[in-house]
């Protein structure tokens, strides 16, 4: 129950379209258990309407931690000077854990390189040697991957990868500490790597996180599609 988890004065983030960044805003009201009243948000000093039925991602932070969710603008209107909107929530609520992250399974090409730990993330030099290798796992906190290499537990690593989000795509470096690195049993010659990522930009690690969270829900549509297509056969 929504009623349960989200509060009255919670801030909250729409993401819509191909916006790169969120809109801001916060609940004003829980009408009931999938229906709330949100403001509408506003940039400069312009109110951005958002337009009744349109589909939005919505992050919302609040005493219990932060959560995500789809949701269909239903409404807008103006209230006693304030500008607000009835959004119907049409997921369920997802908690999103800021010590521990959802761990998704994910195969994508990551690149990566051994660092000193007073070395610049930011900063790239032609004498630079990228490796490869291939993610078992992601998270907003870290990711497992699979490579040619082993490393000392703490080893200090560069790690980069591109996201494709509904909103374009995104070029991500982060800092990591190898936690555990060894050898797969079946495949002496390729390592099993985890690695914590270290560092502390909440907007990027935020953007990873709901980059997660859109593939988790595209992967469930498609097995449901596919559910659907083998019920039709079989019947």
């Amino acid at each position: 129950m929504i009623s349960n988890i989200l509060s009255v004065g919670s801030k909250a983030e729409i993401s819509h379209g191909l916006k790169k960044d969120p809109y801001k805003s916060k609940i004003m009201d829980i009408l009931d258990e999938e229906t709330l009243k949100l403001s509408l948000p506003i940039e400069g000093n312009l109110v951005i309407p958002l337009e009744k039925g349109w589909r939005l991602e919505l992050t919302f932070w609040c005493k219990k931690g932060m959560y995500q969710c789809s949701g269909e603008v239903l409404s807008r209107y103006k209230e006693d000077n304030l500008y607000l909107m009835t959004v119907r929530i049409t997921s369920e609520l997802e908690r999103i854990q800021r010590r521990q992250f959802y761990r998704l399974p994910y195969f994508m090409e990551i690149e990566f390189m051994e660092q000193k730990e007073e070395e610049d993330t930011s900063q790239e030099t032609e004498e630079e040697v990228w490796n490869t290798g291939t993610t078992i796992d992601l998270s907003g906190g870290g990711c497992k991957f699979h490579s040619k290499f082993q490393y000392v537990q703490g080893t200090q690593l560069k790690i980069r990868f591109d996201i494709k989000m509904a909103s374009g795509e995104y070029e991500h470096v982060w800092s990591g500490k190898v936690t555990s690195s060894s050898a797969l049993s079946d495949q002496p010659d390729i390592f099993e790597t985890r690695v914590e990522f270290l560092d502390a930009e909440r907007r990027k690690r935020e953007q990873l996180v709901k980059f997660i969270f859109e593939e988790e829900r595209r992967i469930r549509r498609k097995e449901r599609g596919k559910s659907s297509e083998k019920e039709n056969f079989n019947s």
